[in-house]
């Protein structure tokens, strides 16, 4: 049977900070880390994690912001950042980082949106984009679905489930977009779709019910989900082998919000990093499955 065991490495690097964004550069074999909140304001740092120590590589390039999205496009070797909140203005600027410096290689494609989800398609080798709002309000969540190729953003559905904070990630077998719960007034969700052959097809409400934003990722053909529970329902750490739903732990980081979980498939486990719980957090964490 195997072990799942969340450790905590260290707390220094960033400093706190929630609605940040994260990639695993799988060219350089680095944790990318860019933006967020501190609880005093937006930055616009860039770090980056090698397993054993967080370095600033770059305190220029996109705007401070938080609530953006950031994939490792895998063909190009470039990581995607697109749009975000700052200063209270939802962007919809689209910027690449080659591990040295960020460039601006978009402003046209997707409304300018906050806390939507991406993942990367392998099989397509595009950036997926998913959800979220334009202004935050009631009413305002979003279902549309974008990849982006290395020049333009298409558009590939406009319907789907309409989220905030969904999580997301690709499976390769099946081939598919997998999307978990988000914000759809008027609360948390705790349904699975899936996005296959240009459509989202609802698969189950069962498993780890209404999460308060969620965040999933793929680690070594294991659909992985980490998060907080809405009001009463349990969190903790998540596996999705289709068509059910396990808990695999409920120990390891405390349950937070508006944090970031990627998969270093170097060195073969989840690696999470911040969020808020009470305070504004600074911790890194990886999952080890043994």
């Amino acid at each position: 049977m195997e072990r799942w065991l969340w450790v905590q490495r260290q707390d220094i690097g960033p400093g706190p900070r929630l609605g940040h964004a994260m990639a695993y550069d799988s060219r350089r074999k680095r944790v990318v880390l860019f933006g967020g909140a501190t609880g005093t304001g937006l930055v616009n740092d860039t770090w980056e994690w090698d397993g054993a120590n967080w370095a600033q590589v770059a305190d220029m390039g996109p705007s401070p912001r938080l609530a953006m999205e950031m994939v490792d496009d895998e063909a190009r070797g470039k990581v995607v950042l697109f749009g975000g909140e700052g200063s209270g203005t939802r962007l919809g600027d689209t910027w690449e980082w080659n591990g040295t410096e960020w460039t601006q290689v978009a402003d046209m494609g997707p409304l300018g949106r906050g806390n939507h989800a991406m993942t990367y398609h392998e099989r397509l080798q595009r950036v997926m984009l998913v959800g979220g709002t334009t202004s935050g309000t009631v009413n305002s969540e979003l279902g549309d679905t974008w990849q982006w190729d290395g020049v333009e953003w298409v558009q590939v559905a406009d319907t789907g489930p309409r989220r905030i904070s969904p999580a997301l990630t690709y499976t390769r077998n099946p081939d598919r977009l997998v999307l978990f719960g988000g914000w759809q007034g008027p609360g948390w969700q705790g349904d699975t779709w899936q996005f296959a052959d240009g459509a989202w097809v609802k698969l189950q409400d069962m498993g780890p019910g209404a999460i308060d934003s969620p965040r999933m990722t793929q680690a070594a053909m294991r659909t992985i989900l980490f998060g907080a529970p809405s009001g009463n329902t349990p969190g903790g750490t998540w596996q999705f082998g289709a068509p059910v739903w396990v808990q695999r732990q409920n120990m390891g980081p405390v349950r937070r919000r508006l944090t970031s979980l990627v998969y270093d498939k170097d060195r073969d486990r989840p690696v999470l990093y911040g969020g808020f719980q009470n305070t504004v957090l600074s911790d890194t964490w990886e999952l080890t499955i043994t």
